[in-house]
């Protein structure tokens, strides 16, 4: 891995940590990541930690759109259990797209060697990326039924969900065509569109603004933020008159900064995220 930023050894260790827990497509990608920036690295990693679900207890709130669905009758069972692990803190990362644990970064896409559609330049494109959470904020979640392993069968319908630290928005139930057909999205505008009306009307904004590189220009702000205050912090832990201190790594806990010296286990210094 290269130091041409000239990033301290402690920042360097963090680096590596981040680039060796965030699953790569292949050796290629794995290679185009460990060529990146501190900063670009950490927008990665941000951007695949908000496609994941922090477990800890959540209000569950349920539009109406769930029940009004076509799949509604034949997986309440299962919608009704999902909501109960929500309110548990249960973790809901089994429910998600296996693609989570194994493809979170693909690296750049080369120029294509034969010619391609619009649609399946889009779909190559978006390799690595989680489409509905960058451009709508929303989660889906399958259906199937638990197994053996504890994941969930990758079979059925999806229930799409927004979910903050605090909730989670059954908003539909659909199916992987409503990624492409508006279902979610045009739910999501109408909704809003009406409680702006209800509050005097507003300008509604089309959704998360997203960057060239397929991320939330949310998750770039938070990167720049983030390394500012690894900076200030590595400083301080250098600087620092006791060694057990002064011996801190640095590491990311989902987006919370941790200090902490590895020989003892103590945790020094936890800087809260937003997930």
């Amino acid at each position: 891995m290269t130091n041409s930023e000239m990033l301290s050894p402690r920042l360097l260790g963090l680096k590596a940590d981040l680039v060796a827990r965030i699953p790569t497509r292949n050796q290629i990608a794995q290679a185009d990541l460990e060529a990146k920036s501190l900063s670009e690295v950490i927008i990665r990693y941000l951007s695949w930690q908000a496609r994941l679900v922090r477990p800890r207890p959540r209000e569950v709130v349920i539009w109406p759109e769930v029940q009004a669905s076509s799949h509604y009758q034949a997986y309440a069972g299962e919608i009704a259990n999902i909501e109960n692990a929500f309110r548990a803190g249960d973790d809901m990362n089994p429910y998600l797209s296996t693609q989570v644990r194994t493809h979170a970064y693909a690296a750049d896409l080369p120029p294509p060697t034969v010619p391609l559609t619009n649609d399946e330049w889009v779909k190559r494109n978006w390799r690595g990326k989680d489409r509905m959470r960058v451009t709508v904020d929303a989660h889906h979640l399958h259906l199937g039924g638990k197994q053996a392993d504890s994941s969930v069968a990758r079979s059925g319908p999806l229930l799409f969900a927004g979910i903050t630290p605090d909730r989670a928005f059954f908003l539909t139930v659909g199916n992987h065509a409503s990624f492409d057909d508006g279902t979610v999205s045009g739910i999501m505008h109408d909704r809003l569109d009406a409680i702006l009306a209800s509050q005097g009307g507003g300008a509604m904004l089309g959704g998360p603004m997203v960057t060239l590189g397929g991320t939330q220009v949310q998750d770039v702000m938070r990167a720049d933020r983030i390394v500012k205050a690894l900076h200030k912090l590595d400083e301080a832990l250098t600087n620092h008159a006791e060694p057990d201190v002064n011996a801190c790594v640095i590491r990311l806990d989902w987006d919370d900064i941790v200090a902490r010296n590895e020989t003892s286990g103590q945790e020094y210094m936890r800087l809260s995220g937003q997930l």
